[in-house]
């Protein structure tokens, strides 16, 4: 499933896609995409998916914290959908390595 997102970095936000995958979640930029520039995270690395806002603002984006403590913050317009969709797959992964 692909949506389109912006990678919010703290100071600037870059336009992509956000792209919902069976092991992972990429973000591929709109400004690179003749490149090899993208965000792969992997499923097993993710250890939540929660809501956040941007400086205060009625935007509502998704953080994401990896294992290792890194976090990555999108904007997309179905916030609630997507954080679903994530998770969703985050817990059929888990259910899958687990058998």
């Amino acid at each position: 499933m692909m949506f389109q997102s912006y990678l919010w970095d703290g100071y600037m936000k870059l336009s992509g896609r956000l792209i919902i995958g069976e092991f992972t979640i990429e973000f591929k930029t709109h400004d690179f995409e003749s490149s090899h520039l993208k965000l792969i995270i992997e499923l097993s690395n993710i250890r939540s998916v929660e809501f956040c806002k941007i400086y205060n603002l009625q935007v509502q984006a998704l953080k994401i914290t990896s294992v290792n403590k890194h976090v990555d913050i999108f904007v997309v317009n179905e916030p609630i959908l997507v954080r679903t969709l994530i998770w969703e797959r985050v817990i059929d992964f888990r259910n899958k390595t687990s058998e």
